[in-house]
């Protein structure tokens, strides 16, 4: 604001000089025009006529001296001022490029600072992603053989009841409780509690595994942000940012 309203004061200052300076033209031509009627017969009557039609207006030498001189001062003054705004004017345009420069390297900075800590937060997601994957594996090999284990089991659990089974068909007194028919029933209760414990197992397992695989597509979600993330700052970001200034990359 400051600087249009002196911007403004000096233009209008120059205005004024020119308009003085056209009048002490006119002046002189007048003057020039006067001594070369000096000696001409028609310069009395002239001067006569003119003077008689003065008007009482006019100015006197010593105020058209002290306007004259007004207008020159102010003019200095004005010229002063403009010196001193262009002077700040200057300083300001270099503090702001400078400002603006160092604004720009910080922002770089924290850009290249922000691409390291993702691509180490990548690198990491990466190493999870694969360790949690070779666990699904083993768990998927584990469940692979459990079921094995437990379909094995059942066939002889079948077994075991067939046997025991068969004997009791035994005729009269030999259909006993004897240590053979008491071995079988203990394989049958053995068998059921193992087959038990391999279902609570199995169990188990699958619902680790699906918490693995809630695990994976989490990581792989965050991977693929973080990727997303780096070729934006990298190429979209940074890619506008090669060169300084940066308006010169764009054109409006």
């Amino acid at each position: 604001g400051n600087y249009v309203h002196l911007l403004r004061k000096s233009v209008r200052a120059r205005c004024r000089i020119f308009r003085e300076g056209k009048l002490l033209n006119q002046k002189l031509n007048f003057e020039k025009k006067l001594l070369s009627q000096k000696n001409s017969r028609s310069g009395p009557r002239a001067f006569e006529l003119v003077h008689s039609e003065i008007p009482s207006s006019v100015s006197e030498q010593e105020t058209w001296a002290d306007a004259a001189n007004r207008i020159v001062q102010k003019s200095q003054t004005e010229r002063a001022k403009s010196v001193q705004l262009r002077a700040e004017a200057e300083a300001l345009v270099n503090r702001v490029s400078r400002e603006m420069w160092e604004t720009w390297t910080c922002t770089n900075n924290a850009l290249s600072r922000r691409s390291s800590e993702l691509l180490e937060a990548k690198n990491q997601l990466q190493q999870h992603l694969h360790k949690v994957q070779q666990e699904i594996f083993d768990v998927e090999k584990n469940l692979e053989i459990m079921r094995k284990s437990i379909a094995d089991k059942s066939y002889a659990l079948k077994v075991a009841h067939t046997r025991l089974e068969a004997r009791m068909h035994r005729p009269e007194l030999e259909l006993c409780r004897d240590y053979a028919h008491v071995s079988l029933q203990k394989e049958i209760e053995d068998i059921n509690h193992q087959v038990e414990k391999m279902h609570k197992m199995l169990k188990e397992l699958e619902c680790q595994h699906q918490r693995l695989l809630r695990t994976r597509n989490g990581l792989e979600h965050d991977l693929s942000l973080k990727v997303d993330a780096m070729y934006i700052d990298k190429e979209k970001v940074c890619g506008l940012r090669r060169a300084y200034p940066v308006n010169a990359l764009f054109r409006f």
